[in-house]
């Protein structure tokens, strides 16, 4: 099979959406070891997190305008192959493509973006879309999404799942919990991170600990949400933190709390149950697709909901050994290699269309 893999996603900091397109990459890799790869010279991402990616390093520029200029210059001087684009974004004109599209979040909510990402992805995204070959996405609910709001027929739609990495699975060999709640998550408003602060100071349990893991962009900064974490001390911010830190939080935490108002797919939650941690999740968008019968749903637009949820699990053992064991199965369903085999499907079924 002959194509290209825009690899932009390489210079861009880790989000789910980047760990889709590694993950993706990396097994692409491993099954047609003679895929190509091209990315901008700036490159973030090192290599313990691209394995075996080695992309072929092309133009001056760099983000969109490298997407929109240079990469589609680089395909024309070799006859046009078909490019694969697994992060949101790809060149709009260029005509032999399939786009990866996780959610429409900013079409829904566009309070939750900055105007300038908003009017950019609001030109772009329809464009894409229909200038693709093939538009694949990450569950049901943001098929139905795309569908509906981008006005595209359903046969041009796939869904590939995300997955847990293989640094989460095999959980089965548990360890002490400790005395804390865990959330992971981007610090941005979908996420729903005022609700799970005050949720959690409402509990008023003695000794407890929320510690947040994810990247903190200061365009979403809050004041509010600063002053309530400086002044409760157990309420513990940790930032960005590497997988090796992510798996012991994992494992540690007596469960991973996950009020996002919106999600496409929701990969936390499934990284969760695969390192044997209960999950307290939303009931809205894809988490219900995504999470089935192995968590405890509550509505993220009532704190006293979040708050109850939390109380239940802290105060019924059996319940959450319950939910750690249906995690164990649920997170079964996902897998990387087998979400690779369906992409690789549907890019033979274009290449032989």
């Amino acid at each position: 099979m002959e194509f290209v893999v825009n690899s932009r996603f390489l210079t861009q900091p880790r989000t789910g959406v980047q760990r889709f397109a590694i993950e993706i990459s990396q097994e692409i890799q491993k099954q047609i070891p003679e895929a190509v790869f091209v990315s901008p010279g700036y490159k973030k991402i090192g290599p313990k997190e691209t394995g075996q990616i080695e992309p072929i390093v092309y133009g001056r520029l760099t983000g969109h305008l490298w997407e929109q200029a240079e990469l589609p210059r680089y395909l024309r001087a070799r006859n046009n192959p078909l490019l694969v684009n697994l992060t949101n974004s790809a060149p709009s004109f260029y005509p032999r493509k399939i786009v990866t599209i996780h959610d429409l979040s900013f079409l829904r909510h566009p309070e939750w973006f900055s105007r300038r990402y908003f009017y950019l992805y609001r030109f772009l995204t329809p464009r894409i879309a229909r200038h693709s070959l093939k538009i694949v996405t990450v569950s049901e609910f943001s098929k139905k999404e795309i569908i509906r709001l981008l006005g595209v027929p359903e046969e041009k739609v796939a869904v590939v799942y995300n997955a847990p990495s293989q640094s989460f699975t095999g959980g089965e060999n548990l360890l002490e919990k400790e005395d804390f709640i865990l959330s992971v998550c981007s610090f941005n408003p979908r996420k729903n991170i005022q609700s799970l602060i005050e949720a959690f100071t409402r509990l008023k349990a003695k000794g407890l600990k929320l510690i947040i893991a994810g990247s903190w962009h200061p365009s979403f900064r809050s004041m509010e949400i600063s002053e309530k974490i400086s002044h409760n001390a157990n309420i513990i911010f940790k930032g960005h933190v590497a997988d090796d830190e992510l798996l012991r939080l994992y494992k540690r935490a007596l469960m991973l709390v996950y009020p996002s108002f919106y999600e496409g797919f929701g990969l936390p939650p499934v990284e969760a149950m695969a390192c044997g941690c209960p999950v307290v999740v939303s009931n809205t968008s894809s988490l219900p697709e995504v999470c089935g019968d192995a968590a405890c749903y509550v509505d993220p637009y009532q704190i006293e909901s979040i708050t109850e949820a939390m109380k239940t699990l802290l105060d019924q053992k059996t319940l959450r050994q319950d939910l750690i064991q249906r995690g164990f199965q649920r997170a079964k369903a996902f897998s990387w290699e087998e979400s690779a085999r369906q992409y690789l499907r549907i890019i033979r079924d274009v290449l032989d269309a």
